[in-house]
């Protein structure tokens, strides 16, 4: 898939390996009183990619009486993301498919230097990937498919699971998907 532009500042795109990757420009307001990322903004990059991801993928994201909620999410702060110029991606990936529920998987990353000509300075101590980037969080949410009308959970269609599959990671090799 070609990038497409997400909200502000934004751009996404499948990243391959089954990995969908959301890429956004921070911003002031992201940042405390510390210089660093506000613990709050993190779950909404996780929020920003799901609904980027499901905007450029899923079919019909915007038929409400068929949506999908949170039902749960978690998220390790690894280490802190001080202000700096630039960008940072956010890729996702589904890790685990039920029938009326998944469990999708994120991380905050440095874009390795994409598009700014910067990376962060990887902490001593903290493992840097091999392209020089740093992972500053991980979390993951589980998210059930919703029937609105009858305020009820409901199973995801056979398009969603597709979509699902096509970046799930490790790659989902169930017969029921």
């Amino acid at each position: 898939m070609a990038d497409t532009a997400g909200s502000a500042g934004a751009t996404s795109s499948s990243g391959g390996g089954g990995r969908y990757v959301y890429r956004c420009q921070l911003r002031w307001a992201d940042f405390d009183a510390y210089r660093h990322v506000n613990n709050v903004r993190y779950l909404e990059l996780f929020q920003d990619a799901r609904i980027d991801f499901a905007n450029a993928l899923l079919p019909d994201p915007q038929r409400l009486e068929a949506a999908t909620v949170v039902a749960r999410q978690e998220v390790d702060y690894l280490i802190p993301l001080h202000y700096r110029p630039g960008t940072v991606d956010v890729p996702i990936w589904v890790t685990r498919m039920g029938r009326s529920s998944a469990t999708v998987a994120f991380e905050i990353t440095d874009d390795a230097g994409g598009g700014t000509g910067l990376q962060s300075a990887v902490p001593s101590g903290v493992r840097a990937r091999v392209d020089g980037s740093a992972v500053y969080a991980r979390g993951s949410c589980v998210i059930v498919g919703y029937d609105v009308t009858a305020s009820r959970s409901r199973h995801f269609s056979a398009a969603e699971r597709d979509v699902f599959a096509a970046i799930a990671d490790p790659p989902l090799h169930r017969p029921d998907l």
